[in-house]
């Protein structure tokens, strides 16, 4: 496993624990094995430790040296030491308990303890690393359904790449840990070029890769509720909810819809209220589960740039994929049509 997949994986761990880190790029440093400070944080509680690597560091069996680490006092000020391996053993876990040294491993053994914060896993094994030939035919998915939420936010809105990774992380609705490794995967698998100022290539390619995993993945995870109307406009009413329509409605001057797709960021009964949809009968409205967050809003939240959202139509790749989904072939002529006249769609 490289540097970059191991600092994604306990990327993850943490995430898994609700542990966030205040810098990718310090973490990377460090686990890349020169010495940082990184502040580690969840909900009100913080702590800044001086993050240590051994990864690779070992004995000759594959556990991490201790005594070698650290002949100083565990802790400096309010800076405190966290050892991040490949695994640790029992007793490397006791000692570093002993001298107040946390600790996470790649197997997710984890000892974390600041503020209101105490995290103590122990006896997790590292699965063994898949050979050569095996890695080949298990390749990982780039477009499971948390990662094809981060390919997604990165195609409609490029300029993420050029900013911190949280702000991918909360446009894409995924934990840092993942948006980290799908960036990785998406640079691996040649999606990605310039490691400065990061831009995306084969868009096209990726756009049609994308578009065939929702249909059959994230797609059939987002469904909220099925309802029959009898029309298909969408009324707010005293609903607060964001709503963006997508499919056959949202290309209107392409097709007659007879269906509504509508992604909702919480299904509110005063939205079903004020358009009268009803269970019974045959649907002919889904609503979904909106997952991304628009970035300017971010900014907005974040920098108090200037954001104000009228526009109730979902992004254009995802009209496109719910088309191509539909499995209508009025729809996928809509489809191609709404692509090509589409500049957020093409190659550039």
């Amino acid at each position: 496993m490289d540097c970059a997949k191991e600092s994604g994986s306990l990327l993850s761990i943490l995430d898994d624990f609700g542990i966030r880190v205040s810098s990718i790029e310090r973490w990377e440093s460090a686990t890349s094995g020169a010495p940082d400070d990184v502040e580690l944080s969840r909900n009100n509680s913080s702590q800044l430790y001086t993050v240590i690597s051994t990864l690779h560091a070992t004995d000759g069996i594959g556990q991490a040296r201790p005594d070698d680490l650290l002949d100083k006092s565990t802790e400096v000020g309010d800076r405190r030491y966290l050892v991040v391996a490949d695994r640790i053993n029992l007793r490397t876990m006791a000692t570093y308990r002993n001298r107040r040294i946390d600790y996470v491993d790649l197997a997710g053994n984890a000892l974390i303890r600041f503020g209101d914060v105490y995290v103590d896993v122990r006896g997790r094994i590292l699965a063994a690393k898949k050979t050569t030939n095996e890695s080949r035919h298990a390749p990982t998915n780039l477009f499971s359904a948390r990662r094809a939420q981060v390919t997604f936010a990165l195609i409609v809105w490029p300029e993420l790449l050029t900013q911190p990774i949280r702000y991918t992380s909360e446009a894409a609705g995924v934990s840092i840990g993942i948006a980290f490794q799908t960036i990785q995967l998406l640079r691996q698998s040649g999606y990605l070029l310039d490691e400065m100022n990061p831009y995306i290539v084969r868009k096209s390619e990726l756009i049609d890769r994308w578009t065939d995993a929702f249909a059959t993945g994230l797609r059939n995870k987002l469904g909220l509720a099925a309802y029959r109307g009898e029309h298909l406009d969408v009324l707010s009413g005293d609903s607060e909810a964001q709503w963006f329509i997508s499919g056959e409605s949202a290309v209107r001057s392409l097709i007659r819809p007879t269906t509504l797709t509508i992604y909702v960021d919480s299904l509110e009964p005063a939205l079903i209220a004020a358009n009268r949809w009803r269970r019974d009968g045959q649907s002919n409205i889904d609503v979904r589960q909106k997952f991304w967050k628009d970035p300017r809003q971010i900014f907005h939240e974040d920098r108090g740039l200037e954001f104000r959202d009228l526009e109730h139509e979902a992004p254009a790749l995802l009209v496109y994929a719910d088309l191509m989904a539909s499995g209508d072939g009025r729809q996928r002529e809509a489809a191609q049509s709404f692509r090509n006249s589409n500049h957020e769609l093409g190659e550039g």
